[in-house]
């Protein structure tokens, strides 16, 4: 695929440089390729040399592919560098060198979303099954808030002995969405209200000194 330019290199040294500057930076190379790319299909970058910070990576991809991402975060790893080299690489490329440099993570498609997670250790609350969800011209954090304290999410939640976080990211937005969906599970409902609200990822995590307090994370801004 030509997209005007030869090459896309991330190179982000977030250990020595203050982490605004570096992910500001992505953001700008990310940006500027998701401009030129948003008529060609599929998406195919040249090089992408990335060292940095995992999560911060991730929650960029959305700007490049026109794709939505969920990123279920390893309670025993909640903050993890990620370095990796990989040319002539579309979208799938990019995953499998993600989940090469960290192996304790694997991904796969669910629908629109690509979902990574960790290997062998998904977490079963995000497989809860919601008998339905109807969801009518809300806005995005009241949505959230319906899906997270939905009775089954509450039950599941008493159950594995962990509490309701915050729901970050969704404090200034002012989209309005409806969902409609029956027999789904929670990681389904967020995948759902990500793309239907164009924000197109989320994250999960376990937070806390005992790693009981469940939070979500929203969007591709900090």
């Amino acid at each position: 695929m030509h997209l005007g330019i030869k090459s896309f290199e991330v190179q982000s040294i977030m250990a020595q440089s203050p982490s605004r500057l570096l992910l500001a930076q992505l953001v700008i190379v990310l940006f500027a390729i998701t401009t030129y790319s948003q008529r060609i299909v599929p998406q195919s970058l040249r090089v992408v040399d990335y060292s940095g910070d995992m999560l911060a990576f991730i929650r960029q991809l959305p700007l490049t592919f026109n794709t939505s991402f969920s990123f279920e975060i390893d309670p025993f790893e909640p903050r993890s560098n990620l370095t990796f080299h990989v040319t002539d690489a579309t979208l799938d490329d990019v995953m499998n060198a993600i989940v090469r440099a960290k192996p304790n993570y694997t991904w796969r498609r669910n629908g629109n979303t690509i979902e990574i997670y960790p290997l062998g250790r998904a977490n079963s609350l995000l497989e809860t099954r919601i008998d339905a969800v109807r969801i009518s011209n809300t806005k995005l954090k009241e949505a959230l808030q319906r899906l997270f304290y939905s009775n089954e999410v509450n039950t599941a939640i008493a159950n594995f002995g962990l509490r309701h976080g915050p729901i970050r990211g969704v404090e200034d937005q002012d989209k309005r969405i409806s969902v409609s969906a029956a027999d789904i599970t929670l990681r389904q409902g967020l995948n759902q209200i990500a793309e239907t609200s164009g924000v197109r990822f989320w994250a999960f995590e376990l937070i806390g000194p005992n790693h009981d307090i469940v939070s979500l994370n929203f969007g591709t801004g900090q």
